[in-house]
């Protein structure tokens, strides 16, 4: 059973995503990646950047049109960016970097059969535990400007957490 629920809090680009995971006995399943498909402005073209933490220090990536690819992080902190160099848009997440196993990124590309269009994910795996609720919260902020405000206002309201 998965239940989602959303809080948008008023006069704020801040939306919260508050999951409860409950497996009674499923033993094909051990993990789940909530999985937000980000496309900042128009379309997710090279122009977007992302940023992740990673325990060595920040690191940027891109799209690379030619071939859809994705990559593990392991994070020092429970954040990642994007900004669309062309528009001025930025989104950070925020989630809890200790709950998840690893941090992983795909850069969709319309070859992909399951999914025929450029984006990009950013998700983060859990363990599940059976016979249990896991609750999980993903904050994400969206706004005009570089991906540095948003990542300050989340530090000021003590959503980001470190390892």
């Amino acid at each position: 059973w998965l239940e989602k629920t959303f809080t948008l809090y008023g006069n704020s680009p801040l939306l919260e995503l508050r999951y409860a995971l409950t497996f009674k006995n499923y033993p094909e399943a051990n993990i789940i990646a909530p999985d937000p498909l980000l496309e900042l402005g128009k379309r997710h073209w090279t122009e977007d950047v992302f940023t992740v933490p990673e325990e060595d220090g920040l690191h940027e990536y891109r799209m690379k049109p030619e071939r859809y690819y994705g990559r593990i992080f392991y994070q020092k902190e429970g954040w990642n960016a994007g900004y669309d160099t062309r528009e001025d848009i930025t989104y950070v997440a925020a989630y809890p970097v200790d709950q998840q196993l690893f941090h992983h990124m795909w850069m969709n590309h319309p070859i992909n059969n399951d999914a025929h269009y450029y984006c990009v994910e950013f998700q983060p795996w859990l363990t599940i535990y059976r016979k249990s609720t896991t609750y999980f919260t993903y904050y994400m902020w969206g706004a005009g400007g570089p991906w540095e405000n948003g990542l300050k206002e989340l530090r000021q309201r003590n959503l980001i957490t470190t390892k």
